[in-house]
C-alpha cells in the first residue's frame, strides 16, 4: 500500500483470492477497514502447441518394437494425450500423461500416420500427422536365425574349436561372403562346408543370404 492508497499486486502473486484489510490513519486516529477490498488473481493459461516427436518418421522391424517421446510443447502444463493412427492400429497406443507413443511387438509392416491432441486448462488442440510410424518386414536375425544353424551344423570347428568362432556375431558378420562361399560349394569339395558334413538346405543357405541382404543384423 502506497502513501496515496493503491495497491500494488506483485506479478509473481500465487493465483488465489485474496480480502485485504486497510487501515487508514489521520491525525484523529487509525481506523480498520476489513475486507475492504477482495484481490482474485488468476494466469491465463496458454493452449498447446509447438507438439514435436524429434522426428517426422520413425522407421522400425516388425517384431522389434519402440517407444517414442515427447521431444518438444509448448503451453501451460498440465498437458493429457489421445491419439488416433490411420489405419487404425490398437497395437500403437500414447501415454494419455506423458505424450509417449509406444508400438507393440505385435504392429505388422506398413505405414502408420499418428494424429495426437493435447488437452490443458485452456483447451484441446489437435496435431494432425504429427509422426509417421513405418514398420519394416522382419528380417533375419543373427540370435535368432542364423546362431542356431552354426551352432547345430559347425560345431566341429567354429564354435570355439581351432578356427573362427561363428557363434560370435561380429565374427559372423565381418566373415559372411567367406561363409556364403564355402557353404555353396559342393558336398566333399574343397573348402567346403561344414567340412566333414553334410550340405545346409536350401532354405538355411536362403537365411545367410538374406541376412546379408537385410544388412546383417544382430
Amino acid at each position: 500500500m502506497l502513501s496515496n492508497g493503491v495497491v500494488q499486486v506483485s506479478s509473481g502473486i500465487t493465483d488465489s483470492t485474496y480480502a485485504i484489510n486497510v487501515t487508514a490513519t489521520n491525525a484523529a486516529g487509525s481506523n480498520t477497514f476489513n475486507n475492504a477490498l477482495i484481490i482474485v488473481t488468476s494466469s491465463v493459461a496458454v493452449p498447446p502447441s509447438n507438439l514435436s516427436y524429434g522426428a517426422d518418421t520413425i522407421k522400425i522391424y516388425a517384431g522389434d518394437g519402440h517407444t517414442q517421446n515427447v521431444s518438444q510443447i509448448s503451453g501451460t502444463a498440465t498437458f493429457s494425450y489421445s491419439l488416433n493412427t490411420s489405419p487404425t492400429e490398437l497395437g500403437i497406443t500414447i501415454n494419455p500423461s506423458t505424450g509417449a507413443i509406444t508400438i507393440d511387438t505385435s504392429v505388422t509392416q506398413g505405414d502408420y500416420v499418428a494424429d495426437v491432441t493435447v488437452t490443458n486448462s485452456a483447451g484441446s488442440v489437435p496435431f494432425n500427422s504429427v509422426l509417421l510410424i513405418r514398420v519394416w518386414p522382419d528380417v533375419v536375425r543373427f540370435t535368432t536365425d542364423i546362431l542356431p544353424i552354426i551352432q547345430t551344423n559347425c560345431a566341429t570347428c567354429h564354435t570355439g574349436g581351432p578356427q573362427t568362432n561363428y557363434t560370435i556375431y561380429n565374427n559372423a558378420k565381418n566373415n559372411i561372403s567367406f561363409i556364403l562361399d564355402r557353404i555353396q560349394r559342393t558336398q566333399g569339395s574343397i573348402g567346403f562346408m561344414p567340412k566333414n558334413g553334410v550340405s545346409l538346405t536350401s532354405t538355411q543357405i536362403a537365411l545367410f543370404q538374406n541376412w546379408l541382404t537385410d544388412g546383417l543384423i544382430e
